[in-house]
């Protein structure tokens, strides 16, 4: 068998290595250990104490997610894409005027997208918070997304924030 014959066998046996370390990465990365059981229950408190109806779900397919509501409904909303041109509009879920979501996932290594962070997007009927702070000694970041509705009481979004910077500040602290 030539060589060229096993370029392919070879790429593909790199793959399903590649997928099985990814597999096995993610196997690690639950809301149900620490330290991060503990920053889920903080910014679980800050929401509760402002969203009293407030409900909790962890991803079944990916245990690395989880997300916080109240009062959400779909939104039809229209997003620029990178050259500035309105795409179509997509379904968005997003909080009702008395409502609040909160999305965070925990990913491996420090972030890495294109979005600066902490960033505020606006989504017309809503505004979306974004924020990774990032742990070295764990070598992980959260993703936390708010979606709030306008006139939110900005005390809550300087509470809110301030719990979530403090997963990256955690770290100097146990050591």
């Amino acid at each position: 068998m030539s060589s060229a014959a096993y370029l392919p066998r070879v790429m593909l046996l790199a793959w399903m290595l590649n997928l099985g370390a990814f597999c096995q990465a993610e196997d690690k990365l639950r809301w149900n250990e620490p330290p991060y059981d503990q920053f889920a229950g903080k910014l679980q408190g800050v929401l509760e104490e402002h969203y009293p109806k407030l409900q909790r779900s962890v991803s079944q397919e990916n245990e690395s997610e989880i997300r916080w509501h109240a009062d959400t409904r779909k939104f039809m909303v229209h997003i620029p894409s990178l050259t500035g041109k309105w795409q179509d509009a997509t379904e968005m879920e997003g909080p009702n005027r008395q409502g609040i979501l909160c999305t965070a996932t925990i990913r491996e290594g420090p972030y890495q997208g294109m979005a600066a962070t902490p960033q505020t997007f606006e989504r017309f009927y809503f505004k979306v918070l974004m924020m990774t702070p990032y742990r070295k000694d764990i070598d992980a970041h959260v993703v936390v997304r708010l979606y709030y509705p306008p006139g939110v009481d900005p005390k809550f979004l300087t509470e809110f924030a301030k719990t979530v910077r403090q997963f990256s500040a955690e770290e100097s602290a146990e050591k």
